[in-house]
């Protein structure tokens, strides 16, 4: 897991990231409403709002673990 304090950057070497192929999820496996921002081939996911706990980013194919203290 990734650890975080609120903001997350991914980035893709191949492929170009649309923001709405970019979902957050909880460890209950809730979609999460969080700020995403994208510039192509990097994306930004802003869970400052949210608990602390594990999330889960799902971004063009991939899903990343996240540990926000």
């Amino acid at each position: 897991a990734l650890p975080s304090c609120g903001r997350v950057q991914l980035s893709s070497q191949t492929t170009t990231i649309n923001v709405k192929e970019v979902a957050v999820y909880n460890v209950s496996g809730q979609l999460i409403q969080v700020p995403v921002t994208t510039d192509g081939s990097k994306i930004e996911v802003n869970l400052s709002g949210v608990a602390t706990g594990i999330y889960f980013i799902r971004a063009g194919g991939n899903v990343v673990k996240v540990l926000k203290k």
